[in-house]
């Protein structure tokens, strides 16, 4: 039985081969000048559709990062957010407001930055002790985050873990619930949250 990666690799492979097919028959069906230049812009077309296809099924993480970097606004592809050396200092002096507030204007800046938002939950849940509000720092992040990060399932799993210190189960099976129809995750990923969920259940 083939997963469902595979069998969404096989079905992109069908449609490349057979685009880059009506792509050939284009040009074979040629009899005039007017004839040549709709097969060649057919065959322009219908060769880059041909390509995507082959694209994606063989190389999906590369597209996938293209896809983000046409289609997201540039503010949302930064990756590095600058201040963190401030947000350290303020750790170290016991000063967790000051940092839960540095690392807020970091997120305004960098939005979906996953460094900012796993030291903002670390700082609710060990120093400040405030379970709920490092649950709403994930759960925001999940619900209006663009496109699945790598490393995402790390954070679905440390909401879970939360949740259940603090008997919050239908809570952490919702989350799982969602972010289990969530296709971009890859299939270890999704075979990970599903023997959690089935574990709360």
């Amino acid at each position: 039985m083939f997963s469902k990666e595979t069998l969404l690799k096989l079905i992109l492979i069908a449609m490349g081969v057979a685009l880059s097919i009506k792509c050939i028959q284009a040009f074979l069906d040629a009899r005039n000048a007017v004839d040549e230049v709709i097969a060649v812009i057919l065959a322009v077309v219908l060769g880059f559709m041909a390509g995507l296809c082959f694209a994606y099924a063989f190389l999906p993480r590369f597209c996938r990062n293209l896809t983000n970097s046409i289609l997201m606004p540039r503010v949302f592809r930064r990756t590095k957010a600058p201040a963190f050396s401030r947000v350290q200092g303020l750790i170290m002096q016991n000063d967790f407001d000051a940092a839960v507030e540095e690392l807020k204007q970091i997120l305004k800046a960098y939005p979906y930055n996953k460094q900012a938002v796993e030291m903002l939950v670390q700082i609710h849940v060990e120093s400040l002790q405030d379970t709920d509000a490092a649950l709403k720092v994930l759960s925001d992040y999940f619900d209006s985050r663009p496109s699945v990060n790598s490393g995402d399932s790390a954070l679905v799993l440390q909401y879970v873990d939360l949740c259940e210190q603090f008997g919050q189960l239908t809570t952490a099976a919702a989350l799982l619930e969602r972010q289990l129809r969530i296709k971009a995750y890859s299939d270890s990923d999704l075979k990970l949250m599903h023997n959690r969920l089935m574990s709360i259940n």
